[in-house]
């Protein structure tokens, strides 16, 4: 089914930015308040990623946890593209009986999660650095871009909050192939001396212009029975302060045109 969306050209604009190769931001943020067409947004944004940019895509409703995230770049490039990543994965698990075998028996997150364990915290703290580290290694080899999609952000458990805002982040700009895009209700501080200056932050304040809309009533196949359509809109656009997911529920209620 073809997404119908209306507007926020700029943030698609620097959705598109963000994906050329020659992008000096690789760390783009959309915040804006439930209801502002985040996810709309980036559905729309994922619609036009290029072939040859691999995605991995998390939403943060569920628990995404930092093996988690490991588990599905293994997934998206392969343990054959992350060599470096792999080593220290089997140099952490030393003395469990954990090999390549077992990488391939097993499944990816169980091993990633034994690499990761510890009962200290500054140790597991230390491993969660020496996999980063890694991981990062190997995607500063990748012949093409890497693309993370982050939504409902405010969600994420702390520790991969704190994970992603800080050791993350913090290596995307020494990382040519990286790109980051985050939407959320809340975003990473932007006023971060490590990664600020690469980012890029769009705040989602809804859609009120009633032109943006007519397209979206057409493209649903709906039709305003009144004699001033664009001043119905245009009222409707007003009441729900411009809010998408609002605008659309009126619009859903709208008679159909007739096909032929």
């Amino acid at each position: 089914m073809a997404i119908i969306f209306a507007d926020y050209q700029e943030q698609r604009s620097a959705f598109y930015e963000l994906c050329k190769p020659t992008c000096n931001k690789p760390i783009l943020f959309f915040e804006g308040e439930s209801g502002s067409g985040k996810t709309s947004l980036l559905r729309e944004c994922m619609s036009q990623i290029l072939a040859d940019i691999k995605h991995i895509t998390f939403d943060c409703k569920t628990t995404i946890s930092i093996s988690e995230f490991f588990s599905r770049s293994v997934r998206k490039v392969g343990w054959e593209g992350l060599s470096e990543f792999r080593k220290s994965v089997l140099n952490l698990s030393k003395g469990l009986s954990i090999n390549v075998h077992d990488i391939k028996q097993k499944g990816n997150q169980n091993t990633i999660d034994v690499a990761l364990r510890a009962e200290d915290e500054k140790e597991r703290e230390q491993r969660q650095t020496l996999l980063t580290d890694a991981w990062f290694r190997d995607v500063r080899n990748l012949d093409n871009s890497l693309l993370v999609i982050v939504d409902t952000f405010e969600k994420s458990i702390s520790e991969m909050s704190n994970w992603f805002c800080g050791p993350f982040l913090a290596r995307i700009p020494d990382t040519p192939q990286m790109r980051v895009l985050v939407a959320g209700q809340k975003t990473p501080d932007i006023n971060n001396i490590e990664w600020g200056d690469s980012c890029n932050r769009h705040q989602l304040l809804g859609i009120s212009d009633a032109h943006e809309w007519m397209p979206v009533v057409e493209a649903m196949g709906c039709y305003i029975n009144m004699d001033d359509p664009l001043t119905w809109l245009a009222g409707v656009c007003y009441a729900m302060k411009g809010k998408p997911s609002e605008i659309i529920k009126i619009i859903e209620t709208l008679p159909k045109r007739e096909t032929v």
